[in-house]
């Protein structure tokens, strides 16, 4: 139970997904995702719940998992950018749990991190397209990405024993504030 029928039961996904350093929403999305459970276009139609299967953002094909989170050009356009660490390659996926599978042999801890937040991202991208007809760019989309790896690893950082870390950012990214409590510092920048 909890195998997608895609996936190799020899070989599971399942442990590279929950070993991840990304926050949790990104860990269920991806079981999500392998499990074939997002609500796409595709599965929509399949329940009635649609009027089509196509995808939203291209309107040419009907939108899976694999597609929505990699076939799509404007995914494509991501996974192609120059700042992307995973390139497009001309290997065909059956679904996205070997997709999934594929990253999870060639990608080390932080490469699979990232691949994780960036298909995260694409969803988010998706819905705000349909739900409030906005749509960043690949650039964005992968700063953006990135930004939130940064965010929850400063997020996790143990503080010593005895000493309470506080790092405070603004909006602008420029004025930093850090706080340890026991051996008494402020920093500010």
């Amino acid at each position: 139970m909890g195998e997608p029928s895609g996936v190799n039961q020899s070989i599971s996904p399942w442990k590279s997904v929950w070993k991840l350093g990304v926050v949790g929403k990104v860990k269920f999305f991806i079981w999500k995702a392998i499990s074939n459970l997002l609500p796409t276009k595709g599965n929509l139609y399949k329940k009635k719940s649609a009027e089509n299967p196509l995808c939203p953002v291209c309107n040419k094909v009907e939108e899976t998992v694999l597609h929505g989170l990699w076939e799509c050009v404007a995914a494509r356009e991501v996974w192609g950018e120059r700042d992307s660490q995973v390139s497009k390659s001309g290997k065909v996926f059956e679904n996205f749990a070997d997709l999934w599978m594929e990253f999870s042999s060639k990608l080390d801890e932080r490469g699979l991190e990232l691949v994780s937040v960036i298909c995260y991202r694409l969803w988010l991208r998706r819905n705000d397209l349909i739900f409030r007809n906005f749509f960043c760019g690949p650039k964005h989309l992968i700063k953006a990405a990135c930004t939130d790896i940064t965010d929850f690893s400063m997020a996790i950082v143990e503080p010593k024993e005895g000493e309470i870390q506080v790092h405070l950012q603004s909006k602008e990214g420029k004025a930093e504030t850090n706080i340890a409590y026991g051996n008494l510092h402020l920093e500010q920048g």
